[in-house]
């Protein structure tokens, strides 16, 4: 079956087995990241490539109806999953917010020396804490 004929048609009912092909290869290209080739989805599935394409493009039709924001993009014999382009901008807002700093118990401890001793060396917070300190300090 080919991707103008699932299109045109509409899915066809799937079976139960048919479901759990579409969700084994849903899982491996969202976990992949990359692009998947055909062969590795069939393998993924136990079975044909001819199998694993027909699911590949029942799951494409259901992201494509759903108006989800995700999307299986064919490249040459791979599929990969990845977000619709009109979310860029969405994507961009959280992408680029700065990320809260989490200092560590060492990093708290060093700060709290500093603080209570300074000014100090090194050298000092090192004897005080009784370990190196090279990590904490820099991280500071």
């Amino acid at each position: 079956m080919d991707k103008e004929t699932l299109l045109a048609d509409g899915p066809k009912k799937s079976t139960k087995e048919e479901k759990v092909w579409e969700a084994v290869i849903e899982a491996v290209l969202f976990t992949m990241g990359n692009s998947v080739e055909l062969k590795a989805l069939a393998a993924a599935i136990g079975q044909d490539e001819a199998t694993a394409k027909e699911a590949v493009l029942r799951l494409m039709k259901r992201y494509d109806t759903g108006k989800r924001g995700m999307q299986i993009l064919e490249l040459e014999n791979s599929y990969q999953m990845c977000t619709r382009s009109e979310f860029y901008e969405n994507l961009i807002r959280v992408a680029s917010a700065p990320k809260k700093q989490v200092l560590t118990d060492v990093v708290l401890e060093t700060l709290s020396i500093i603080a209570y001793k300074q000014p100090v060396t090194k050298l000092e917070i090192e004897k005080i804490r009784g370990v190196k300190s090279d990590h904490a300090v820099n991280k500071l």
